[in-house]
């Protein structure tokens, strides 16, 4: 089986460490993840926003401290290529978020699939209004139904 390697972002992993948020397509994204039939990427600031999700949630009382240890255990189990920022290159990161009126954060995943050649998967607003742009920029949605067709 050859692997697929794309990118993906909070937005679509995050399902991952909270159970109420997960759907067909979440476990189907993880489950091609974890068996290798994708590769994913991420820039290294991916690690840090699942991190502060799960703070936020213990502070919403949405999960309980153990809770989100657990989930955090579960976190560094996730087979993902962490790109740190000095690989992604600063310059390119910040023209993206300037070029394409991005938050940085946003910027860093969008820079990293532009780099890569593939397909960014997400969820987030801001990413998909760019579609119509960039073709490589995919819905969690969109990118099941492609795994499922291959």
């Amino acid at each position: 089986m050859v692997s697929r390697e794309v990118v993906i972002d909070p937005s679509v992993t995050a399902p991952w460490l909270f159970p109420d948020e997960e759907s067909a397509h979440s476990r189907r994204l993880f489950a091609a993840v974890l068996k290798g039939e994708v590769s994913a990427a991420v820039p290294e600031l991916w690690h840090y926003e699942l991190i502060n999700a799960l703070r936020m949630a213990v502070r919403r009382g949405r999960l309980k401290e153990a809770e989100a240890a657990g989930a955090a255990l579960r976190l560094e189990l996730i087979p993902v290529e962490s790109v740190p920022a000095q690989d992604q290159g600063h310059r390119s990161v910040l023209s993206a978020a300037l070029d394409y009126d991005l938050t940085g954060h946003d910027a860093a995943f969008f820079a990293l699939a532009r780099s890569r050649g593939v397909q960014l998967v997400t969820g987030d607003d801001d990413l998909l209004r760019l579609r119509p742009r960039f073709p490589w920029i995919v819905s969690l949605e969109d990118f099941c139904a492609q795994l499922d067709q291959a």
